[in-house]
């Protein structure tokens, strides 16, 4: 969890566009959808009330089952997975299957709630949406680092919903090997700002996400994830991680963690790809095709 945790920080404590593995921004030109009769779009983009007076935003395009359901990593909003910011994976998905996208409370186009939020909220609220947008199961679950988190909440909580999980670099939620060692070899004005910007109430929290208190209660329910196809995706460079601080502990301790993802399902696994911890940003077609993969899986268990 350290890795999420610290690019969270990272978020909170300095705004900037997200890179590519060579730390220039991406600017890949956006694929065009094959012209099929099978993939002709079929487009939601609304928001949509979630039982308790707020309004959450959605966007769902293209056609097919299971439905790939996107879920944005900390600090961010739906805009980050497509063309807004000159990216090609949104569009690259709905040629998969239908592919939806949708904003967290406090973020994007979607209302405010108050804090502090947990991981439990998010879950709660994405069942709530896709109940309301009328967005039938079952789910590809695809989330980005702490999306991840937000993910497999969900789907311990509607196991018969969801037909598999894809994890983007997103560590597994358990004791954390490494932590006092990381923290122990960081300045302590560095650990005290990661600190400070990890509480729900930083005015930069946008989200008002206590993260750390989310872990736990997500960590006591994994045994309900359903055995479906899971693949988590491991990045193996540090290009978002200061290079005064101990980065190769932080990712060997990261790599270890996911590892166990992979033993939650007979037909999980671990897949190494060589970006940093935006991987769809770094290199959007080798995760398309990951998550393809997962979808055949889907399609023929074994």
């Amino acid at each position: 969890m350290m890795r999420i945790l610290v690019v969270l920080a990272l978020l909170l404590t300095a705004c900037g566009v997200a890179t590519t593995s060579d730390g220039a921004p991406r600017t890949t030109a956006t694929l065009a959808p094959r012209e099929t009769a099978e993939m002709t779009p079929t487009v939601v983009a609304d928001t949509f009330r979630v039982g308790d007076g707020r309004e959450l935003y959605m966007r769902c395009v293209g056609q097919g089952s299971p439905t790939i359901i996107l879920e944005v990593g900390g600090q961010d909003d739906s805009n980050t997975w497509g063309p807004a910011y000159g990216r090609p994976f949104f569009d690259q998905l709905q040629q998969v299957t239908r592919t939806c996208a949708y904003d967290r409370a406090n973020m994007g186009r979607s209302d405010p709630a108050p804090g502090p939020r947990y991981a439990q909220d998010s879950a709660d609220d994405l069942a709530a949406l896709l109940a309301a947008a009328e967005i039938p199961g079952p789910y590809l679950l695809v989330g980005s680092s702490w999306g991840g988190i937000i993910v497999a909440s969900y789907a311990a909580d509607h196991p018969d919903d969801v037909a598999g999980l894809v994890l983007l670099d997103v560590a597994y939620p358990s004791t954390e090997p490494g932590m006092d060692a990381t923290q122990a070899n960081l300045p302590p004005e560095e650990w005290a700002a990661i600190v400070a910007a990890e509480k729900w109430d930083n005015p930069e929290n946008l989200e008002h996400m206590d993260y750390r208190a989310s872990i736990d209660p997500v960590a006591a329910k994994l045994d309900r994830i359903p055995a479906v196809p899971i693949t988590a995706v491991t990045a193996t460079l540090a290009t978002d991680c200061p290079p005064e601080w101990p980065c190769e502990e932080i990712l060997r301790d990261e790599a270890v963690l996911q590892a166990q993802w992979a033993e939650l399902s007979p037909q999980a696994r671990q897949v190494f790809v060589d970006t940093g911890h935006l991987t769809w940003v770094d290199d959007p077609e080798a995760i398309v095709e990951i998550i393809a993969d997962t979808l055949k899986a889907v399609s023929s268990p074994r």
